[in-house]
């Protein structure tokens, strides 16, 4: 005698007699119905943090980046980081002009401090961003901004490094990016910002801004 295929009915329902209905010593009467497993439903994980409070791993959508530009201010003030650098084409897409970001880079500026900047061009900034370029204004003396001359394709979109913690987009269109405190992830990432640094020209001066 053929099997019998295993179906369910389109109400998700067991038809006695199909495969898997209930046999001998099934305590499942018969002409019994029972409804088909349910799919497992699935979970959705917050990403891990590190010891510097900072996710880990994997995150994508441009929100997302936003989110970790703030939470890397945030704590550069709380770890009293010493040097910052930050990588982008324009940081068109960076709340760089928001009021709480610009609070948390007042309050992280001091002498001895130092935050870099590399990018193609510096316009968007200026057009965007008008309480960051205030700030730069004040705090010019421990502000180094430099245009890269490579293409875009050479210049990351989204690379920010601190001495904890580093990040890197490696999907420009979906802002995918992967933060780390993997000690090799960091130097190769400083490594990568060194050398556009020093393929670089000062930008974004004070004096041509008239402030």
């Amino acid at each position: 005698m053929s099997e019998i295929p295993n179906e369910a009915s389109p109400d998700g329902l067991i038809s006695p007699g199909a495969a898997g209905a209930p046999g001998l010593g099934d305590p499942w009467p018969p002409g019994a119905i029972r409804k088909a497993p349910e799919p497992a439903a699935q979970v959705q994980l917050a990403p891990a943090t590190g010891a510097t409070g900072l996710p880990i791993g994997l995150q994508r959508g441009v929100a997302s980046f936003q989110a970790l530009v703030r939470q890397v201010m945030a704590q550069a003030v709380q770890r009293e980081w010493p040097r910052l650098v930050l990588c982008d084409p324009d940081f068109e897409a960076w709340p760089l002009g928001e009021s709480q970001l610009v609070a948390d880079l007042m309050a992280w500026s001091r002498r001895g401090r130092e935050v870099v900047l590399l990018a193609h061009r510096f316009d968007a900034v200026q057009a965007r961003h008008a309480r960051f370029v205030t700030w730069r204004k004040t705090w010019s003396h421990i502000v180094e901004c430099c245009v890269v001359a490579t293409t875009d394709r050479e210049l990351p979109q989204g690379m920010i490094w601190t001495p904890e913690w580093a990040l890197q987009v490696q999907d420009a269109e979906g802002f995918a990016c992967i933060g780390s405190e993997n000690q090799r992830f960091r130097a190769e990432l400083s490594s990568k910002l060194d050398l556009l640094r020093q393929r670089s020209r000062p930008g974004f001066a004070v004096n041509i801004l008239g402030l």
